[in-house]
């Protein structure tokens, strides 16, 4: 009976250490709690409503006065496309960090078919200890995106 009791337990810190956090949810932003040091805040999304599946990260992202904004993107690392407003073409991607506790998302922008990328970045996701707030932190790329602009949604 011990032995059983024992495995039991090791079974589920094992599955605890591998857990991905999820950040399925509606976010909200609360600009009085976000740094919008590199960016307009009217630049950054309102509101996010993040669907993650094991196999699909889904965000539906809308900004004041705009037409919402989704994107999938596979949580397999694999590469996204995507046509923006004003001709603009986005390619991005989202990876886990090694603890499994944060979303690193990586994309590049593009004007029109030109193969000269306008601007890349970094953003990293992580909720709060309470899951009750979602941060994500932006730098350019090759930088750490702890150092650049954040938003806090709850």
């Amino acid at each position: 009976m011990r032995t059983i009791f024992t495995f039991l337990c090791l079974l589920l810190f094992i599955a605890g250490v591998h857990a991905q956090t999820n950040f399925s949810s509606d976010w909200l932003l609360d600009k009085a709690k976000s740094d919008f040091q590199r960016q307009s805040p009217q630049l950054v999304f309102n509101e996010l409503k993040v669907i993650q599946t094991v196999s699909v990260l889904t965000v539906n992202g809308a900004r004041e006065n705009e037409t919402n904004t989704v994107a999938a993107y596979p949580m397999d690392g694999s590469d996204i496309k995507a046509d923006l407003a004003g001709g603009r073409k986005m390619r991005a991607y989202v990876n886990w960090s090694e603890d499994k506790t944060a979303l690193i998302r990586a994309s590049s922008y593009f004007t029109g078919n030109s193969p000269i990328v306008d601007y890349t970045s970094n953003e990293n996701w992580r909720l709060s200890s309470d899951g009750k707030t979602l941060t994500l932190s932006r730098g350019p790329f090759g930088q750490q995106p702890d150092a650049g602009d954040t938003s806090r949604l709850l």
